[in-house]
């Protein structure tokens, strides 16, 4: 006890030691081991951030596939009969892991085209098929559908146009039902099918379901599906921080892919069965095969009730472009239609222009690029104009050609 009766608590001794360059000439030995640890953490701390902002900088100088997005357009709408739809009038964006990235509108009439009068009533050939006539990936204008017009215009008669019906994901029953649909408003001189060699697992598999969700197309087998896509597409809509640093940053596109492949949602905008842990249902090849062959029984009924001509034309693989032509032959021969092989007339375009093979297709999509529909369309105008007329001269008219 002090003088004033309360303890003396121990001073905190500190050890020191002697420094002329500190007046007074002693240092505290423990403040020196803080500031040499801050030193070091702040030392630490900036080379991660510098090796983190030379990693960023050379992801986008490189931009690799691994941080690429790849993501359908927000243009489709549930549709009773053909599963979806592309909604009149709507745009969105398409994004291919840099490669491809366009705004997608959509015309009046519900397809990807140029805008086209309902009350047209000139000649006229409608085109149906799946992604490679709806053809996205370009502006209407660089379309197959379109060269073909041009090349008819300038061959045949000013007036003609072709009218583009694709829709992407879709196999040729959809295809048949939106021909269809069209038959009933107005009759073609002409419809060609473009028939690619997946449509027969997408024949197999039967129309399939799109909405919009939180900014996904979701693609549900059924009622139960769509409510669980429903509900993880709101809660990735939720995950906005985590969403935005994606968005934003590509050390956090790498990092995402490295844990969770090329196909999380994050990167992707499609939610289909897999994201639910289901498995496809297998494919009946026998009843995919038995389903086409009815389905070009009635094309051809359908030409033939109608009178208009009918040209099934086999769209060529990337990586084996005599596939689809295998897949087609058996059911088209045995029916009567006429079956178009592209590839004589796509080889010669190339030779002619000095192009590769390869540059029909962009590198990381596998669709027709430019070059790709400009050599297409030509190809289906060299065989086409002969059953429209081709001997005939040019009827001259006002209309420029496209």
């Amino acid at each position: 006890m002090g003088s004033h009766g309360r303890a003396r608590v121990p001073r905190r001794r500190e050890v020191c030691y002697r420094d002329p360059k500190v007046p007074g000439g002693f240092r505290s030995s423990e403040r020196e081991a803080g500031r040499r640890l801050l030193l070091l953490g702040l030392t630490l701390l900036a080379g991660v951030a510098l090796s983190a902002a030379l990693a960023e900088a050379m992801l986008r100088l490189i931009r690799p596939q691994a941080v690429g997005v790849s993501r359908l357009p927000l243009v489709y709408e549930p549709d009773p009969i053909l599963g979806y739809r592309y909604r009149p009038g709507a745009t969105g964006r398409l994004q291919r892991l840099f490669e491809i990235d366009r705004v997608v509108r959509i015309n009046a009439l519900g397809f990807h085209d140029v805008e086209r009068d309902p009350a047209f009533a000139g000649p006229l050939v409608l085109a149906i098929g799946d992604s490679f006539t709806a053809s996205l990936h370009v502006p209407p204008d660089s379309a197959w559908t379109r060269k073909l017009e041009a090349k008819l215009c300038l061959r045949l008669d000013p007036r003609f146009e072709v009218w583009n019906l694709g829709l992407d994901g879709t196999g040729s029953d959809v295809q048949l039902a939106l021909l269809r649909a069209q038959l009933a408003r107005r009759v073609p001189r002409a419809v060609v099918l473009a028939f690619y060699a997946n449509d027969v697992a997408d024949v197999a598999r039967g129309p399939i379901a799109r909405e919009i969700r939180a900014g996904y197309v979701l693609q549900p087998r059924d009622a139960s599906q769509a409510r669980a896509m429903r509900e993880l597409a709101d809660r990735m809509e939720r995950r906005r921080p985590a969403r935005w640093l994606f968005e934003h940053v590509y050390l956090a596109r790498l990092a995402v892919y490295l844990r969770a492949g090329d196909r999380n949602l994050f990167r992707a905008n499609v939610v289909g069965p897999s994201h639910l842990g289901e498995a496809p249902p297998p494919l009946d090849a026998a009843a995919a095969h038995a389903r086409l062959r009815a389905i070009f029984r009635e094309l051809t009924g359908l030409a033939r009730a109608d009178g208009f001509a009918l040209l099934v034309v086999a769209v060529p693989d990337r990586d084996q472009p005599e596939a689809t032509l295998e897949a087609l032959r058996p059911h088209v021969a045995e029916l009567g239609a006429r079956l178009v092989d592209p590839l004589p007339a796509l080889r010669d375009g190339l030779e002619r222009s000095g192009r590769a093979w390869q540059d029909l297709y962009w590198e990381r999509d596998g669709h027709f690029t430019t070059l790709g529909n400009e050599l297409f369309g030509k190809a289906v105008a060299d065989a086409l104009a002969p059953a429209l007329g081709d001997a005939d001269p040019p009827i001259r008219g006002s209309r420029p050609c496209p």
